[in-house]
């Protein structure tokens, strides 16, 4: 079925929030281990959280780290954990569950990062260009945005992103308005079943851009027609080649490593991926018959014999 409508993710996918995020976490969540069970910092590096915990909500990491899950090679050890009733009765939370607990620090954690959000953030390279287009070929109402972030954090990230290039807004507030195809799914356990539940939009008509390994297997879930492209554009990204293959793995259906060709991916999707129809890429793309390298751009033509 032809691609009429497109659901994007947020973080990672149009704005470069990842590294702020979890350089933010890193330092709040070794603070946390530091002050309730220090320990536990003998088994970690300094940027432990960062490199373990990409595209996991707050959150969930709160609560990893209160059940000692830092997803190191020995597996889950309690011992590493926080002690839950010390760090509830600290929050004037006595008695309350891991899930509040965890829900009530992220919310502390996930201020602060609005906060620097306001002022640092940046889109992803790419982004304003790659959304200009795809609101002409598309129609800007078949365009929307659904991410796993806080309505707070979504809305300010949404209004204040800056395009890095040019140091002016991203505009991603114009592409995606408040309303319906502003979705914030946070809490809930798929933010695509809710935002399909929701729109009313129907998913094999859909495309769905995600960074994730979650986010592709949220997007596939139960959706078999739906699309899904993959993107490591973000700098969060350093080694693009494996990313993209896990993508690939996950259910993506090709992966970008630009966000300026999006809109040729939709295009190239609608073709059938047919090696006759594949657009003229700027940037490497991978596909599942290339999972183990990549899909180059197209060569420059060879300059003329002196």
């Amino acid at each position: 079925m032809t691609i009429k409508k497109i659901v994007t993710d947020n973080d990672g996918v149009n704005i470069d929030s990842e590294d702020l995020a979890m350089r933010i976490m890193d330092d709040e969540g070794l603070a946390l281990i530091k002050r309730y069970n220090p320990e536990t910092l003998n088994h970690l590096d300094t940027d432990h959280i960062y490199k373990a915990f990409p595209g996991t909500s707050t959150d969930k990491i709160v609560r990893a780290l209160i059940e000692g899950d830092l997803r190191l090679p020995t597996g889950k050890n309690p011992d590493l954990g926080l002690p839950l009733v010390l760090v509830a009765q600290d929050h004037d939370m006595d008695g309350a569950s891991i899930e509040a607990v965890s829900t009530y620090i992220a919310d502390k954690i996930t201020i602060a990062t609005i906060d620097r959000f306001s002022v640092e953030l940046k889109s992803i390279p790419g982004t304003t260009e790659a959304w200009t287009q795809l609101s002409k070929d598309l129609g800007a109402e078949n365009l929307a945005l659904a991410t796993t972030s806080r309505g707070d954090r979504m809305d300010v990230s949404v209004k204040h992103a800056t395009d890095p290039k040019t140091g002016e807004n991203a505009r991603l507030h114009e592409f995606f308005p408040e309303g319906q195809r502003r979705f914030s799914g946070y809490g809930g356990p798929n933010k695509y079943d809710a935002f399909f539940a929701q729109s009313g939009w129907e998913p094999s008509e859909c495309a769905i851009v995600e960074d994730s390994l979650s986010g592709v297997r949220y997007a596939k879930a139960g959706r078999p027609d739906t699309k899904v492209v993959g993107t490591v554009a973000a700098n969060f990204f350093t080694d693009k080649k494996s990313h993209a293959a896990a993508l690939l793995e996950n259910g993506a259906d090709i992966v970008v490593s630009t966000m300026h060709d999006l809109p040729k991916a939709i295009q190239w999707l609608n073709a059938g991926l047919t090696p006759e129809t594949k657009p003229d890429f700027q940037s490497r793309i991978y596909t599942p018959v290339a999972r183990d390298g990549y899909d180059p751009a197209p060569a420059a033509p060879a300059p003329p014999a002196a």
